[in-house]
């Protein structure tokens, strides 16, 4: 297990280990708690800054993920990764090798996300989130604005291949590019959120995917 606590991450590029290239790297059913600690204008060009691979377990508390060029938090094979208190502000994300937003989960993986910032962000393909392969993704109390994906077929986020969104008590505005895409059998449920002044849609489902949506407010969207 590795605690990182009261600590800053700056400025760093990552090399290529396992033929990818990410900042932390975890293998193998290994843990990760990270607190009150800054990563700002970090590069990994693959992947994540932080980065967990089969049965690992990422937990972010009260940090800051600022100016980084590439992923903040990728997931791959029955990964699960808590984030809470956190902001990511002013990341671009790539896509030359995967999908890259400011959290990716593939394959089985699942995320909680809550109490968190996420503004500014610019990426080719997904923004927000990407979430793919029989993945579940929970989002409370999260704030997205100003973000901006440029791709056509993308959206700020992604869920597609039997994967599950659930979004409750979040708001979401001045998305550049489609807010969220539902693909291949995938189901979206949100409740109690806010969606406004979004740019280029709010929603799109495609391939047997399914949406639920109550107590929510849309409003001035384009």
């Amino acid at each position: 297990k590795l605690h990182i606590n009261n600590s800053l991450f700056s400025n760093n590029t990552a090399l290529k280990p396992f033929g990818g290239v990410s900042g932390i790297c975890l293998y193998n059913n290994s843990e990760l708690v990270v607190q009150n600690t800054n990563f700002t204008y970090n590069a990994a060009h693959r992947w994540g800054v932080v980065y967990g691979y089969v049965g690992c377990t990422i937990s972010v508390y009260n940090s800051q993920f600022i100016g980084q060029y590439g992923g903040s938090i990728y997931g791959i094979d029955h990964v699960t990764i808590i984030v809470k208190d956190t902001s990511f502000i002013n990341n671009t994300m790539v896509s030359t090798y995967d999908h890259s937003a400011v959290i990716d989960i593939l394959y089985n993986s699942t995320l909680l996300l809550r109490d968190s910032i996420i503004q500014n962000n610019t990426a080719s393909s997904s923004t927000v989130l990407d979430v793919q392969y029989g993945c579940s993704a929970t989002l409370n109390n999260v704030t997205a604005m100003f973000n901006t994906k440029h791709d056509e077929g993308s959206a700020n986020i992604g869920i597609s291949h039997s994967s599950t969104l659930h979004i409750t008590d979040s708001t979401f505005r001045y998305a550049a590019g489609l807010l969220v895409s539902v693909f291949y059998s995938s189901i979206m449920d949100t409740s109690n959120c806010t969606y406004s002044d979004n740019l280029d849609g709010v929603l799109f489902l495609q391939s047997g995917s399914s949406a639920h949506v109550a107590n929510c407010i849309f409003t001035r969207n384009a």
